[in-house]
């Protein structure tokens, strides 16, 4: 990051300030979601597949403010836990794993509450945009792994 030429002499005062007042800006761009002011409500969910009914505690981001910083910086997330992403309509809407240093799966889910897409094994940290072929109102982020060892497919359905 460039923050400026410094200078010598009498105006040294104002560059420490200017310096000091940035440096505490920059602090408060690098903290956790808690320090950043980003709270997700909780919400218990449940996947319907032929075999199982898989219940789900997820935290939701239905704000772009929550759903663009999504589970950034976590670096674990509970076997049976995950995010839900609400859209207020079906689209499509793109991912990627900025800052994201664990690998999930992503369902895809329709306004009717169907799986419409999967996306398994992401890679942490990448730019990628991660996109589904249909168009979906919700999407569900789980551990990596989580997707296959629940035989979870495209056609089940999601109770929210």
């Amino acid at each position: 990051m460039f923050v400026g030429h410094w200078k010598t002499g009498k105006n040294n005062g104002k560059g420490t300030l200017l310096f000091l007042c940035l440096a505490l800006l920059v602090s408060f761009g690098c903290g956790h979601k808690e320090e950043d002011g980003v709270g997700f409500d909780t919400q218990t969910i449940t996947i319907i597949t032929p075999s199982e009914q898989v219940p789900l505690s997820v935290e939701v981001a239905d704000t772009d403010v929550k759903r663009a910083y999504g589970l950034q910086h976590r670096q674990s997330m509970e076997e049976h836990g995950g995010m839900l992403f609400v859209f207020e309509q079906e689209a499509q809407h793109s991912f990627w794993m900025k800052n994201t240093y664990i690998s999930l799966d992503i369902l895809f889910i329709g306004a009717n509450k169907e799986i419409v897409g999967v996306v398994l094994n992401t890679t942490p940290l990448s730019l990628e945009s991660i996109l589904s072929e249909e168009n979906f109102q919700y999407a569900l982020e789980v551990s990596a792994g989580f997707t296959e060892a629940h035989k979870i497919n495209i056609g089940d359905r999601v109770e929210l």
